[in-house]
């Protein structure tokens, strides 16, 4: 038997019979109660935004109206949507960065030097490296470059080097007591207040300082594993390790004993060691301050207080003590920086009158 085939406008479709069309009738009838509930779902959903919504303006009006940002409604006006009722704000264009808001980034103090221009040197502003010059108040000085006031400066290689660069170049014609990094005043009446407030203590640092320099020496033992070491060479820490780890699992007890013959140890070698090398090379610094040390492989950690004209005495000096001290002993010579160390006080950033 040969099978029916309708074709219409070029499409192929299937004859009909009433069982197909009565069911294409329910299949129709199923969508439209479908679409039908939906759009209530949907209607539903709607309202219930529009009433949170108008639940939210209300608690702005009321907020701006307590702030005091606009009137107090009338009752007329209460009646209205929120949106008809708040009053149209301007726009505030954002704030371009002027005059207006161009501060002084406060690199450190001095006395007032010979030449007061050091170049083109500090943090960018606008596109370009900053003009460091001194900013004269009287028997002192500000070294300064234009930064915008309220600008975060993040501690990021790109603005600490040029920091770093403008305490150099001072630091090769006078002595400069460094302000924290990333302070900028508002303008030179800030500076002078700040002068002002510290004159007395300013001066008297940078009186001693003068001429001086900060030199940082860090002692380590180049070691991978300080305990190891120690065990290796020392009879009571190699006997107790062994008698704890020996085939069995030591108890907490036993491990902090540990622990605290090994401490003492270290902190016996680090003042044998720091008196060792303190010995040598300290009749050649004006002052010494020992720094906290870090992690356990630090021996010794000093800042020495040094003459420029000291420092090639206390390099080589440096370098025969080397030669009598154990090969794994490693010195980090570094400097000469500008001797914040040795000033003494905090400086106290104030505000101009």
């Amino acid at each position: 038997m040969q099978r029916h085939r309708a074709f219409a406008n070029g499409r192929r479709h299937r004859a009909s019979s009433p069982l197909a069309d009565h069911m294409q009738l329910v299949v129709l009838d199923l969508e439209r109660q479908r679409r039908s509930k939906e759009r209530q779902v949907y209607a539903g959903k709607l309202k219930d935004i529009d009433d949170r919504l108008e639940q939210i303006r209300h608690l702005i009006c009321q907020c701006q109206h307590r702030l005091g940002l606009i009137p107090s409604p009338s009752r007329e006006a209460s009646d209205l949507s929120p949106i008809q009722a708040e009053p149209e704000r301007p726009a505030v264009a954002p704030r371009k960065k002027t005059m207006d808001n161009m501060g002084l980034y406060v690199y450190g103090f001095i006395f007032p030097p010979a030449n007061d221009a050091f170049g083109n040197i500090g943090l960018t502003c606008e596109g370009q490296p900053g003009a460091v010059y001194a900013l004269r108040a009287g028997s002192l000085a500000a070294v300064v470059s234009r930064y915008p006031v309220g600008e975060k400066i993040m501690p990021l290689r790109k603005n600490l080097e040029p920091h770093n660069q403008v305490i150099r170049t001072v630091m090769e014609s006078t002595t400069i007591v460094p302000m924290r990094f990333g302070h900028v005043a508002r303008g030179e009446e800030e500076i002078f207040a700040t002068l002002d407030h510290n004159r007395e203590a300013l001066w008297a640092a940078l009186t001693r300082l003068q001429g001086m320099v900060e030199m940082r020496l860090r002692m380590t033992l180049g070691v991978s594993n300080v305990f190891a070491y120690f065990a290796a060479n020392d009879a009571e820490i190699a006997q107790r390790r062994d008698t704890i780890f020996g085939g069995r699992t030591p108890n907490t007890s036993e491990k902090m004993e540990l622990g605290r013959l090994f401490e003492e140890r270290l902190s016996a070698t680090r003042e044998r060691e720091s008196q060792r090398v303190l010995a040598v090379i300290g009749p050649l610094a004006s002052e010494i301050k020992t720094n906290a040390p870090k992690g356990e492989n630090t021996l010794l950690d000093v800042s020495l207080l040094v003459g420029k004209d000291g420092l090639r005495a206390l390099e080589d000096c440096l370098h025969e003590v080397a030669e009598t001290l154990p090969a794994e002993y490693v010195f980090n010579y570094t400097g000469p920086w500008a001797p914040s160390s040795f000033a003494d006080f905090e400086i106290e950033a104030a505000q101009a009158a």
